[in-house]
């Protein structure tokens, strides 16, 4: 079964958005819907100040907000879509393992090069 989920900025968890492809096709035409879940107007204002990924890339944080990275354009860079995911798949699991009593740290210890 496939998941449709998104990881919530506030707290760094993981949860379903849609039961299916289906249902998630039909809520992503919302425009509302797709900044709730998103943030999708971020797209066209990182759009206006850098080069657009390409179909095999996307947008991503270079020191994600979920751990201590800065919220704004200059955090923003182009990744491969592939190696993205498995960059953010891998921080949502060390999120996950980590005690709810452990602050995030103060800096990344990721290196883009």
């Amino acid at each position: 079964m496939e998941v449709f989920g998104r990881c919530q900025l506030s707290k760094g968890n993981y949860e379903q958005v849609a039961q299916n492809a289906t249902e998630y096709n039909t809520l992503s035409t919302s425009a509302k819907w797709l900044e709730d879940i998103f943030i999708a107007d971020w797209l066209p204002i990182a759009a206006c100040h850098g080069p657009e990924p390409t179909e095999d890339e996307c947008l991503g944080w270079k020191v994600h907000p979920l751990i201590g990275g800065k919220f704004e354009i200059g955090n923003l860079q182009i990744f491969s879509m592939s190696v993205y995911q498995s960059i953010m798949g891998q921080l949502h699991r060390q999120l996950g393992q980590r005690p709810e009593s452990t602050p995030p740290p103060t800096r990344s210890r990721l290196k883009f090069w």
